[in-house]
């Protein structure tokens, strides 16, 4: 899975006229990717579809109408921690001990829903919450291996484009972003382009105990749990350029 397609689908979410109407990008995402589903979603939005969500992806039209109808909303486990999550996470590992929970997956494969999913919350720059679910029809040992490539890409393409949808929805700017130092911002620019903490100490010239503690500074600074998330918000906040 090359940085390639990163690059090329960050471009097709620039390149949106409206983000509210997603013009094909989730289509786009799943066919590049090789996923059964992509779907991103936001809860008690100004423009709702369903109950109070907003959503757009790759879910078909009778899952969703099945979904809502049966108000799956208020006991799917994806949802209800994707609400509360700082950071990703499996759906395999959330308990399903619940009835209510169980027949959410259950009757997900009954709809041709792969097994796996993984959950990207999101915290928007203004405190607003949203989260990307990705499912797939992988085997446990390719999911366990692509996984971690699933989220670098995802978060950032994730939080660029929860950024435009909130300011197509509400017409208002984002809050200032933090000032960051000229070494916290080059080491986020190389971290956007993919370079590991050691190849940004070669470039740089420092230690990589020095561009760990610069990284560290710039995500507690953006209010981030992980490097990726402050790399995303970064990004979607206009802060580095990743184009």
């Amino acid at each position: 899975m090359g940085r390639h397609l990163f690059y090329d689908l960050f471009d097709r979410v620039q390149g949106l006229d409206c983000a509210l109407k997603s013009d094909g990008l989730f289509e786009a995402a799943r066919e590049m990717y090789g996923i059964d589903h992509v779907v991103y979603s936001r809860i008690n939005s100004p423009i709702q579809t369903n109950k109070g969500c907003f959503v757009q992806g790759t879910y078909p039209r009778e899952w969703l109408q099945h979904y809502f109808d049966n108000d799956f909303l208020s006991v799917d486990p994806v949802s209800l921690y994707g609400r509360r999550a700082h950071v990703p996470f499996d759906w395999y590992d959330l308990p399903k001990d619940n009835p209510e929970a169980r027949r959410v997956f259950d009757e997900s494969i009954e709809f041709g829903f792969g097994k796996q999913g993984l959950c990207l919350p999101v915290v928007g720059l203004n405190g607003e919450r949203a989260q990307l679910n990705i499912n797939s029809s992988d085997s446990v040992r390719d999911w366990k291996a692509r996984k971690p490539k699933l989220i670098r890409d995802f978060q950032i393409i994730t939080l660029f484009y929860h950024h435009r949808v909130v300011t197509e929805m509400e017409n208002v700017a984002p809050s200032h972003a933090p000032v960051l130092s000229e070494k916290e911002y080059e080491c986020l620019k190389w971290a956007a382009s993919g370079k590991s903490v050691w190849a940004t100490s070669v470039i740089l010239a420092e230690s990589e105990r020095n561009i760990r503690f610069h990284l560290d500074r710039a995500r507690q600074k953006l209010g981030c749990t992980t490097k990726i998330q402050a790399v995303a918000k970064a990004v979607a906040s206009g802060i580095i350029n990743i184009s």
